[in-house]
C-alpha cells in the first residue's frame, strides 16, 4: 500500500492528504449562553458593541427580563472571564446572567 501510495504521489496522481473530523464529543473552548439586561433605550449600543467582538457568536433580541441572549466562545476560562468583564462593563448593561454550556446532549 505505501509503494502504491507513493508512486500515487510522484506522478502527481494524489496531490494532497486531508482528514475531515466530524464533531467531537467534547472540545477545548469555553461555550456559554447569556442574558443581559440593558437600561432604557441603549439596545442598539450594546448590540454594535456585542457584534464587535469575536468571541459573541450569536445574539438574539428577547422580550421579558432579559433583552439580548448571546452565545459565546473562548479558548480559555481565563479569556471567558475577560470577555464577562467587558460585556459588563459596557454602558447600558444592567444586569446579566451567564450559563456555561457543559457539554452537548444532543
Amino acid at each position: 500500500v505505501q509503494s502504491r501510495l507513493a508512486r500515487l504521489v510522484e506522478t502527481k496522481t494524489i496531490k494532497r492528504f486531508t482528514i475531515e473530523l466530524g464533531e467531537a464529543d467534547t472540545d477545548d473552548m469555553v461555550h456559554a449562553v447569556m442574558m443581559i439586561e440593558v437600561r432604557g433605550n441603549t439596545a442598539s449600543s450594546v448590540q454594535t458593541a456585542l457584534k464587535r467582538m469575536p468571541e459573541v457568536t450569536s445574539m438574539h433580541r428577547t422580550c421579558g427580563v432579559w433583552d439580548v441572549v448571546i452565545r459565546l466562545e473562548t479558548t480559555s476560562l481565563l479569556e471567558f472571564d475577560s470577555v464577562l468583564n467587558r460585556i459588563r462593563e459596557l454602558p447600558g448593561v444592567s444586569n446579566s446572567e451567564t450559563c456555561p454550556l457543559l457539554r452537548k446532549v444532543i
